[in-house]
């Protein structure tokens, strides 16, 4: 997990002693440290990328969700302050508004990457945002978990899944009631399906959240995952579903793969959206 006390973060060495003679030590086998110094040219190149039918600040939600997903969480900081150098966030205003945004996605992403990289990417960001720049407040529409809910996660399960809900949640076996309540009820109804209430307060849609959803499960495929039931190919033919076109997703796919190559993860035999084409 990575460090939040330095914006640059590498292996560590293996510690010298008197008969290192002042040599350097070579990098350990198959150990791969990122450089941040090539991440403005990564942010440049992917907003310059990312389609502009999707929105002018949703390329950013893609970049922060890929990196949380490849367990580079601190580039959340470095993001953000990319961001804040530009001419559009130059009011408080605006930067609250993405530091909202931000939250939302941190909310969401938890559910599927886990809690620790999410915590660092709070932290992170924590340390770079200034006061006047951040909401303190939070709004939370669900103060327990009933049945509306419930119907809530459900209804955007099923704007995703389609006829393949049933079939996949089968496969779920004898823990099926379990986990068929954790997905309609905590994941998606709580968390994934949040897209209209705080809708003012810069939460992200449905498109949004669905992007998020595939590039951070996009990151965790490996290589020559090519399964007809896998969350990748579930998530891919989601996007479609909820509206974003052909096009447009494979531009999108492009930009996690960009954030990918810069962490040193292999991308031959990913997904392709042509994959799941015929079953939108």
């Amino acid at each position: 997990m990575s460090s939040h006390s330095s914006p640059s973060q590498n292996v560590p060495e293996p510690p010298r002693d008197s008969r290192d003679h002042g040599q350097q030590h070579t990098p350990l086998p198959g150990l791969f440290s990122p450089s941040k110094s090539d991440l403005p040219a990564l942010f440049t190149r992917i907003k310059a990328r990312f389609p502009a039918s999707l929105g002018s600040d949703t390329w950013y939600l893609i970049v922060s969700s890929a990196s949380i997903s490849l367990s580079h969480p601190s580039c959340i900081a470095d993001l953000y302050q990319h961001l804040i150098a530009q001419p559009q966030y130059d009011g408080s205003e605006q930067r609250i508004r993405l530091s909202r945004r931000l939250r939302d996605l941190f909310m969401k992403t938890w559910t599927l990457v886990g809690i620790p990289p999410v915590v660092s990417a709070v932290v992170a960001l924590a340390e770079v945002e200034r006061e006047g720049d951040v909401d303190e407040k939070f709004e939370q529409s669900h103060q327990q978990l009933d049945v509306s809910l419930s119907q809530r996660g459900e209804a955007f399960m099923h704007s995703i899944y389609k006829e393949n809900l049933d079939p996949i949640l089968s496969k779920f076996g004898s823990h099926r009631p379990a986990f068929e309540w954790l997905e309609k009820t905590i994941i998606y109804g709580l968390f994934l399906s949040d897209h209209t209430e705080l809708s003012e307060c810069g939460v992200l849609n449905a498109v949004e959240a669905e992007l998020v959803t595939l590039s951070a499960i996009m990151c965790r495929q490996s290589e020559g995952e090519g399964c007809g039931h896998s969350p990748t190919m579930w998530h891919m033919r989601g996007a479609r579903r909820v509206g974003v076109a052909k096009e447009d997703l494979e531009r999108v796919l492009e930009c996690v793969k960009m954030v990918a190559e810069w962490a040193g993860k292999e991308t031959k035999g990913w997904v392709q959206v042509q994959d799941v084409e015929t079953e939108v």
